[in-house]
């Protein structure tokens, strides 16, 4: 059995072992190495877990809210990991590395199980000296990340989306008429028009709206025909899963803007990079999303889902990001968050630099959310089954959505298997136990699987040593059918004629051919004994 190996909160047992053996070692010892691994490395999770991801460096002058994982060498002046909800990884400390927060912003808001990160374990790969704040829950496991496969699975994704996306046509150019002709505004994108969000800028794209610039640049401007003002709201640009992919870029550096008047902006421009000014509304809309309701410690984290993100797939030179909105993802590049403010986003980059302040608004993944399968020994769907979830905490299942039609009494649903899994969502954070009731016919009971929910992340506490699987937020419960197995015996015995004529007496002696048969019937169960039920 292949098991999910990726953790955002590492298991409870496990945390509290290893943070243990950290706080009674010498602050820089190593007896103890971790063998926990990340292994999701999709985008999409990635950006839901760490607020700065890169295979390189990580340079900060400012704050840092969310978690980080380093590939190379991580140095900081300032504070980070107040919003960490997975644990932190840096390949290489070297001191300089400011002040961990120890997800202090998380233990400060109203989330059922927080007790758990309390305890959490992060881990470095080397380093020289100690990470000031909490030393005792950094233990050594230079393992924890495969850069190479994260990488590889991240540019590929990258490109895909570039490649899945729909390229705006002339008609969205906006003009407004001059003294001598006209001039061109902007390049609007209806976002109506794109269900899945997924659009594609070219650099020729950007070249011309450049090449047009006056006194401002012509923006990237989003809105939505499809509201009665033509506005494109807070609420959608924020969750629409707006993915504007830049195309073409190469080794070309490029100024990436939500305030285009900000002096870094035009500090950097020389007229030799590509300048990315991006309007809503047309309106600049640096820290607009801070105004979602649900954000906390005046906005510096939003655990609610935000999908926004700039894609520089093919990007190989600086990616400049001034005042950004939303995240931001450079597989390839130098990416450098610039202007001594803020701005709300997650970062991928090939290495980073930063002086804004990061603040953590995680992809979509907080939300707890899986699935439940049946199967038997060979993934073969069954159905039949009476499946139980129920659920060990404060209040009920009544908010949660099902994908199929579940009964739901106080704070356990039930279903009926019909061979293809139910998805959950919207599930309060807490423990859950799932439960097959009633196997199908001829199947034996298959093991129950505990485990906790909690932001997103699923810890799974045990039923899934045996068949029984977890992968990819993918329970499945594995049933054994029931083996019957019949042994036949047969004794023969052969008739036999013994003639004496002494005495003129004969004598015969007839043996009868017997023949017996017996059966045994036997019951396979999970555990792989054998049960006589004829006794």
């Amino acid at each position: 059995m292949k098991k999910n190996l990726f953790k955002r909160i590492t298991g409870i047992i496990t945390s509290f072992v290893l943070a243990l053996v950290a706080c009674a070692s010498p602050a820089l010892a190593a007896d103890t190495e971790g063998k926990e691994r990340y292994t999701d490395y999709s985008i999409e999770h990635i950006l839901s877990s760490f607020g700065y991801f890169t295979p390189g460096d990580l340079t900060s002058d400012n704050h840092i809210v969310g978690a980080i994982a380093v590939g190379g060498q991580f140095t900081s002046k300032d504070g980070w990991g107040d919003g960490s909800i997975t644990p932190n990884f840096i390949q290489s400390f070297q001191g300089g590395g400011g002040t961990f927060h120890t997800h202090s912003y998380i233990m400060q808001m109203d989330i059922p199980g927080k007790e758990l990160l309390a305890n959490m374990t992060n881990y470095y790969g080397e380093r020289t000296s100690a990470i000031d704040g909490q030393e005792g829950n950094w233990i050594l496991n230079p393992d924890y990340i495969d850069w190479n496969a994260a990488m590889a699975e991240i540019s590929a994704q990258s490109q895909r989306w570039a490649d899945q996306s729909a390229v705006p046509a002339e008609e969205n150019f906006s003009y407004e008429p001059t003294w001598d002709g006209q001039r061109l505004l902007s390049l609007d994108i209806d976002i109506s028009k794109y269900p899945d969000g997924k659009i594609a800028i070219p650099r020729s794209v950007v070249e011309r709206l450049n090449a047009e610039a006056t006194w401002t640049v012509p923006s990237i401007n989003l809105i939505d025909s499809s509201a009665s003002d033509g506005k494109l709201s807070l609420e959608k640009l924020a969750k629409s899963g707006i993915t504007l992919s830049f195309t073409g870029v190469g080794d070309k550096d490029v100024i990436l803007v939500t305030n285009s008047f900000l002096p870094e902006a035009w500090e950097r421009w020389d007229g030799n990079q590509l300048f990315i000014p991006l309007s809503v509304n047309g309106k600049e809309f640096n820290q607009l999303l801070k105004e979602i309701p649900g954000t906390e410690h005046n906005g510096e984290i939003y655990l609610g889902g935000m999908n926004l993100a700039y894609n520089f797939p093919d990007a190989t030179g600086n990616v400049y990001s001034i005042a950004q909105s939303g995240h931001l993802i450079a597989p390839r590049a130098y990416v450098q968050n610039l202007g001594r403010s803020n701005f709300e986003g997650n970062v991928i980059g090939a290495r980073i630099y930063a002086d804004s302040e990061q603040h953590f608004y995680p992809y979509n993944i907080t939300e707890n959310k899986f699935d439940i399968q049946k199967t038997d020994e060979d993934g073969i769907a069954l159905s039949g089954a009476v499946m139980e979830l129920s659920y060990d905490g404060n209040g009920s299942l009544s908010d949660m959505s099902a994908s199929k039609a579940v009964d739901i009494s106080g704070s356990t649903a039930t279903w009926t298997s019909d061979g293809t899994p139910v998805s959950f969502s919207k599930m309060p954070d807490g423990k859950y136990t799932i439960r097959e009731v009633t196997p199908p016919s001829g199947y034996e009971t298959a093991v129950p699987i505990v485990f906790e929910a909690l932001l997103g992340e699923i810890t799974v506490a045990s039923g899934t040593d045996g068949l029984n699987t977890y992968s990819g937020h993918l329970f499945t419960l594995v049933d054994e059918a029931i083996v019957t197995t019949t042994t036949t015996t047969t004794t023969t015995t052969t008739e036999t004629t013994t003639t004496t004529t002494k005495a003129t007496i004969i004598e015969t002696t007839v043996t009868t051919t017997v023949t017996t048969t017996a059966t045994t019937v036997t019951t396979e169960i999970n555990a792989k004994t054998k049960v006589d039920i004829n006794k």
